[in-house]
């Protein structure tokens, strides 16, 4: 949707005013792919989804946390 694209577009603009770098990937888990996003350096912090949402319920707080900490968050099925 147009508001995602403009979170997602949002959020990586943040992360590279900061100087965050931005490392996704697709693990192989059970089975099945799962993507996934790291970025920051530090103690990891895990950003977990609910419900019918995906990662990008995370965008603000994964681009904030990224200043501190090493963040993942990850796609859950």
């Amino acid at each position: 949707s147009k508001r995602s694209v403009i979170s997602a577009a949002l959020m990586l603009a943040f992360c590279l005013l900061f100087h965050h770098e931005i490392f996704a990937d697709m693990a192989q888990v059970n089975g099945t792919k799962l993507f996934y996003e790291t970025a920051g350096k530090g103690e990891t912090v895990v950003l977990i989804h609910g419900g019918l949402a995906d990662s990008r319920v995370w965008d603000e707080q994964f681009a904030k946390f990224a200043k501190n900490f090493r963040v993942v968050r990850y796609d859950l099925r």
